[in-house]
This record gives structure tokens, sequence and C-alpha cells, in this order.
């Protein structure tokens, strides 16, 4: 998700840093980021272990932070699109996403 971000980024900034880790081992101290970005990742964790990864991503943010969650679904009849299209659909009319 970090990654595909970077493509439709226009004002980037070079004091924001990325870091990427486990969710469940807590690889980063109480009240560090203010934004968590998290795309599919209870697809990746087993169903006994969300509330940990809940709790952890809580104490990983700061009071006023924000938790930005992604994921999908794909209705049989959808017209399926590679990222770098959606990218470049996005780049060419922002208001895209909402229609």
């Amino acid at each position: 998700m970090v990654k595909g971000m970077s493509l439709v980024m226009k004002n980037k900034n070079p004091k924001e840093k990325v870091k990427i880790g486990n969710w469940l081992a807590k690889p980063f101290k109480s009240n560090y980021f203010d934004v968590v970005l998290a795309d599919e990742t209870l697809d990746n964790i087993a169903l006994k272990k969300y509330s940990r990864y809940f709790q952890n991503v809580k104490n990983f943010l700061r009071i006023d932070g924000y938790f930005i969650y992604g994921d999908y679904c794909i209705p049989a009849r959808t017209r399926q699109i590679s990222f770098d299209e959606l990218a470049k659909l996005y780049n060419k009319d922002p208001e895209f996403i909402k229609k």
C-alpha cells in the first residue's frame, strides 16, 4: 500500500518516515505514529489475534492519530483493473474514486 500510494502522491514530504513491521510483535514505541496505514492486514492474522492487533495499533498511535485500513471486495460483475490503471484514473480525475 505504501509503495502504491507513492504513485498518486502530489506532494512528497521529505520529513515523512515510513516504517514497516510485524503488527503483533510490538516493534514500535507507544504514541509513535500520527497515521497507521494497514492494507488487508487482517487477511494475514488469525482471528484469535485480532484483539492484540487492534490494541497494538491503538498503542502505536498518538492520541489524535489516524488508523486507515484498506480492504477490498470484488463483486462478480465488476471489471477488475490493476493498481497502475487505478492510479492513472485517479491522477486524471481524483473524483473517480467517489464515482
